[in-house]
C-alpha cells in the first residue's frame, strides 16, 4: 500500500529461480491457477488491460477489511472480487487465511463473500532446528517481524516486554523505524535493533531463548508465521 516501498533483495533473488518467471500484464500466457496472496492487491485495479489468461483465481485474506475499532481500512471484498471476476474467465474464491480472519471477516462482509475452507500457511521445519540451550549464560528474549506500527504495542507495553535487564538481553530483527520517537528511542536503548534482514530468521532464533510477541491491539493476526518459526526453533514463546 505504501508507494515508497523499494523492491527488496530478496524478491530480485527469488525472480533470479531458475523455476520463476516474471511476467507483466502485457506478456502473453494461459495460468491456470493464480493465487492473489493479498485483497489490497486488486482494491484500485480497475480499467487495467492484462494479455494473461487466467482460469480460476483465488485470492487469500490475511487480515479481516477493516481493523478493530474502525481505525483503518484495507480494502472492500466486494470491490475486490469484482476486480479479480474481471480479469478471470474461471472460478473466483476468496478464502481467509485462519478461521480468526474469516470469523472477523464475516463481521463486516455479507454472508458468502468467503469460501471454505482457510488457507494457512506452512513451514519448513527442516530450517528451523531447535538448538542446545545454554543455562549457564544470560539468557535472551527477542522477536523477528517486518516493521510496522501496527507490529508493535504502546509504548508502555513495549517498556513492560522489551527492555533489557540484569537478568536477561533482548534482540530485535526487522527493525523499528515504523515506531513513534518515544518507542523508537526507548528500544533502541534498551535492545539490540537489527534491519530486516541483517541476519536469517532461522540464525537469529538460534541466538534466543525466549521469544515474545506484541501487537497493536487494533491488529487481529490471522496467522502468525513468525510464532511457529520461533516455535519450531524450540523457543519459549509468548
Amino acid at each position: 500500500n505504501n508507494g515508497s516501498t523499494e523492491l527488496n533483495d530478496r524478491a530480485l533473488s527469488m525472480s533470479a529461480l531458475p523455476n520463476v518467471d516474471v511476467l507483466s500484464l502485457q506478456d502473453k500466457a494461459t495460468i491456470a491457477l493464480l493465487v492473489v496472496r493479498h485483497p489490497s492487491v486488486l482494491q484500485f485495479a480497475e480499467g487495467l488491460s492484462s494479455n494473461l489468461t487466467v482460469g480460476r483465481v483465488v485470492v487469500i485474506v490475511n487480515n479481516p477489511p477493516v481493523l478493530t475499532g474502525g481505525k483503518g481500512f484495507g480494502y472492500d471484498l466486494e470491490t475486490v472480487r469484482r476486480h479479480a471476476e474481471s480479469i478471470s474467465s474461471g472460478e473466483v474464491a476468496i478464502i481467509a487465511e485462519s478461521g480468526v480472519t474469516q470469523a472477523e471477516c464475516n463481521r463486516v462482509a455479507r454472508s458468502g463473500s468467503l469460501g471454505e475452507p482457510t488457507w494457512p500457511g506452512f513451514l519448513d521445519v527442516s530450517t528451523f532446528l531447535p538448538h542446545e540451550t545454554d543455562f549457564a549464560k544470560r539468557p535472551i528474549l527477542g522477536r523477528h517481524s517486518r516493521d510496522a506500527v501496527l507490529k508493535w504495542p504502546d509504548l508502555r507495553d513495549l517498556k513492560l516486554v522489551y527492555t533489557a535487564t540484569a537478568d536477561y538481553g533482548v534482540r530485535i530483527l526487522g527493525g523499528c523505524s515504523s515506531l513513534p520517537a518515544k518507542s523508537r528511542d526507548h528500544l533502541e536503548a534498551h535492545a539490540e535493533v537489527l534491519e530486516f534482514g541483517a541476519e536469517a530468521p532461522s540464525d537469529f532464533l538460534g541466538s534466543l531463548d525466549f521469544w515474545a510477541y506484541f501487537h497493536s491491539p487494533a491488529l487481529t493476526e490471522s496467522f502468525g508465521m513468525a510464532t511457529v518459526e520461533a516455535m519450531a526453533s524450540g523457543l519459549v514463546v509468548i
